[in-house]
């Protein structure tokens, strides 16, 4: 419960101090008790300043403006090193690069409401120097004998999350997809994550597509795609851009009998849409991908027909499908998730398959990574690249499966045998949907996943469909969506977030 340092800001004896597992952020931490953190200096940019003359008291004074203010670039902390011949964090000085996230734990919360943690990202450290002081904390008294300068490009806040319905769709309406939208969009609100697009429909009416601003405090419908009987199952939203994929349902449940399939691309936040000549396949995820977007389903929506693969390079306008022997012929693909840092991507499907792929001059390359999976998984349903290398699927009966460099899988401890449906999240932070439960991980839970508990003893009556994180790397808010035609919110579980 005691962490040695100084009493002010995040190096108070409430914290303690760890630092990112020998396999990265995700692997599991480890406890520095007894380090010290002094507060941080801010690394500022010079200000820039400009004078001009002003007429005053029938004088001419020189007036000093400030044009632009000083900026963070990052800060630097410096971490003691209690008094032991090696710690953790000598060694990592030793380490070419010297380069580690370190994290701070509050460990003395009045109410578990108001659990956090801080990240220390990316943080380069300096060869440990000698020192020798003595810090006490009350009773506690401990000699610092080295310190190491900590630079980081910021801190980041993770809150322990709590979770409400905030949104029933009427009648029988499902939902199939839901997803933050920018905050560029057309009369969007330019608070991050409150604006929000959930899709699906009741397969009698035009398919439903819900549009809000403000957490569905007030919605409205995006009209103009599909017709009567559509449902979508598919979207992509980037900025003005958004795409819904449909089935016809009027007929029966898709992939049963559901043979008519469309798309639909809007480039003005949902006003006038048009539909994507040739592509009458069934959708199930779209994923950008470089200047790329992948496509990801099943031709041409029928039960045992070959999964598909579609490729746009001009931003959802037109689409080409794929042709490659490592697409399954008799099932769909279902999920689709990509590392900007390998230019890899990852796609699942049914039948247990998982495929790696990469895109070059506008070819797509793919390779059937199935055999690596641990145990024997059923259908697949998601997949999400957390970080480099850093890759998770999920699929039936709780089957979850992680990589950490890309080649060797490894099972993952779930707590529930539902149908994992959906993942998203980041290295610090990840959310997955699996019947009417959602759970999380993280540095909070030391990385085994938990139920998120509703603030208002709800309960979803819904299968989750999917799940979407909030963007510009806010892990404290996310929304899921069900068959049910409900929206659950996310958000840091503390009075008034």
């Amino acid at each position: 419960m005691v962490n040695f340092g100084p009493l002010a800001g995040i190096d108070s004896k409430d914290y303690i101090l760890y630092k990112e597992g020998d396999s990265g952020v995700t692997d599991t931490p480890v406890d520095l008790l007894g380090h010290s953190l002094t507060a941080p200096s801010p690394n500022l940019t010079d200000l820039l300043n400009y004078t001009t003359v002003t007429l005053k008291g029938g004088k001419v004074v020189p007036v000093q403006y400030v044009k632009r203010a000083a900026q963070e670039l990052s800060r630097t902390y410096t971490i003691g090193i209690p008094s032991a011949l090696w710690t953790p964090v000598v060694e990592q000085t030793y380490k070419q690069g010297c380069s580690a996230t370190f994290f701070m734990k509050y460990t003395c919360p009045e109410d578990t409401i108001y659990d956090h943690f801080f990240v220390l990202p990316d943080s380069v450290l300096g060869p440990a120097v000698e020192a020798e002081d003595v810090i006490t904390n009350t009773e506690d008294t401990n000699i610092i004998t080295q310190t190491s300068d900590l630079q980081t490009p910021g801190k980041l806040t993770g809150w322990n999350l709590g979770f409400d319905i905030i949104y029933t769709a009427s009648g029988t309406n499902e939902y199939h997809a839901i997803d933050f939208k920018s905050v560029d969009c057309v009369d969007c609100d330019d608070t991050i994550g409150f604006g929000l697009i959930a899709a699906g429909g009741d397969g009698t009416a035009v398919g439903l597509a819900t549009d809000t601003d403000d957490r569905f405090s007030s919605v409205s419908a995006l009209t103009g795609w599909g017709a009567a009987g559509d449902v979508a199952i598919g979207m992509f939203t980037e900025g003005d851009t958004i795409i819904l994929s449909y089935v016809d349902q009027a007929s029966g449940a898709f992939q049963t009998v559901a043979a008519v399939a469309a798309t639909d691309i809007s480039t003005d936040g949902g006003a006038n849409w048009t539909t994507i000549t040739g592509l009458t396949d069934a959708i199930l995820a779209f994923e950008r991908i470089g200047s790329y977007i992948l496509a990801v389903g099943q031709e041409p929506a029928l039960a045992g027909n070959p999964a598909g693969m579609w490729i746009s390079a001009d931003q959802g306008g037109t689409f080409t499908e794929v042709t490659n022997s490592a697409l399954p012929v008799d099932q769909p693909l279902r999920d689709i998730s990509y590392d900007p840092i390998t230019q890899k991507f990852y796609t699942c499907g049914d039948g247990g398959t998982l495929l790696k792929g990469s895109i070059s001059s506008g070819a797509v390359t793919l390779t059937d990574v199935s055999s690596s999976l641990p145990g024997s998984p059923a259908a697949l349903h998601a997949v999400k690249v957390l970080g480099k290398n850093e890759v998770l699927v999920g699929g039936d009966s709780g089957y979850l499966a992680r990589t950490r460099d890309g080649v060797t899988w490894s099972a993952v401890t779930f707590p529930a045998s539902s149908t994992i449906t959906a993942i998203d999240g980041n290295q610090y932070r990840v959310v997955v949907g699996a019947g009417i439960v959602a759970y999380w991980a993280d540095f909070m839970t030391n990385y085994a996943f938990t139920a998120i508990v509703f603030e208002n003893a709800a309960a979803l009556t819904g299968n989750i469909i999917d799940v979407a994180m909030a963007r510009d790397g806010d892990f404290n808010r996310f929304a899921v969506c069900t068959d049910d035609g409900e929206v659950g919110f996310g958000k840091p579980f503390y009075p008034n977030a």
